[in-house]
């Protein structure tokens, strides 16, 4: 069962709500291709960081290799 990452969802708007005030407040409310193009950019930039956003159940755990050995087993946490 997949569910929604609502963090990685705010943190899409956000960057992507950056990246449109910045081109606004560079080129104003003028349509301009500079202006789109800082807009597509802070998407692309908003969308990677938002697919590389992974959140861990409490419960699940995973196997921590180092030079392809098993180095340990580690929980949820920073």
């Amino acid at each position: 069962m997949k569910t929604t990452n609502y963090f990685a969802v705010l943190i899409f708007f956000v960057i992507l709500g950056i990246g449109i005030a910045v081109a606004y407040a560079i080129y104003g409310a003028q349509a301009t291709t500079d202006g789109r193009l800082i807009d597509v950019f802070a998407f692309v930039i908003a969308l990677f960081v938002a697919y590389s956003i992974k959140i861990a159940d409490q419960w699940e755990k995973a196997v921590v290799l180092r030079l392809g050995g098993f180095y340990t087993l580690r929980g949820p946490g920073p």
